[in-house]
């Protein structure tokens, strides 16, 4: 009689051995795949950690406001020092808001031009503080930008697309730019 146990190896001793053996080697490669798990685990929230995120995913870093909150705090700030302000309104899964995140937000161009502006970033359906902001701005739509200048209350609407032969095409950051510097609506 054989069973896997160290109680039961009656006379067939060197099965049971073996048994024992194949036992202790399942252990250790168990342990050993344990590890690996760990270590790719552990690489890999390093590597999501250390990746380059949206701007509204990594936006308290690099001087953005974010949610109802942030709008309120940006606004205060916009109302005492004058400063430009910059509301960047979208939905995360918007394929235009990633589209205008991609190829304009995220260019290095852009970045530096609004260094001097207070920066703000709202998605309106996280929060029902969210949604009142929205519909207080009128916003309709995504992705909208909304510039106001210096101490003026006046909230331009910038559009990031121009149209082009019957077709809306999205600006390139250098015209994205002079859109804002012109105030186009």
């Amino acid at each position: 009689m054989i069973r896997y146990n160290t109680h039961a190896c009656d006379d067939q001793q060197e099965a049971c051995t073996v048994i024992l053996a194949i036992k202790n080697l399942f252990r250790k490669q168990k342990s050993v795949l344990m590890l690996a798990v760990l270590l790719v685990s552990v690489a890999s929230l390093a590597w999501w950690s250390l990746s380059p995120k949206p701007a509204y995913a990594d936006s308290a870093s690099s001087g953005w406001y974010e949610h109802a909150s942030g709008f309120q705090e940006a606004l205060h700030l916009h109302n005492e020092t004058g400063k430009p302000m910059f509301i960047y309104v979208y939905a995360p899964w918007c394929h235009y808001c990633q589209n205008f995140h991609r190829q304009v937000l995220s260019s290095s161009e852009l970045e530096n031009y609004l260094q001097s502006f207070i920066k703000v970033e709202l998605y309106p359906d996280e929060s029902q503080a969210g949604k009142k902001i929205a519909n207080s701005l009128g916003i309709t739509s995504y992705p909208t930008i909304l510039v106001a200048y210096g101490s003026s209350h006046h909230l331009h609407n910038i559009s990031p697309f121009i149209q082009k032969n019957g077709e809306w095409v999205m600006d390139s950051p250098t015209q994205f730019i002079r859109v804002i510097q012109s105030g186009r609506n």
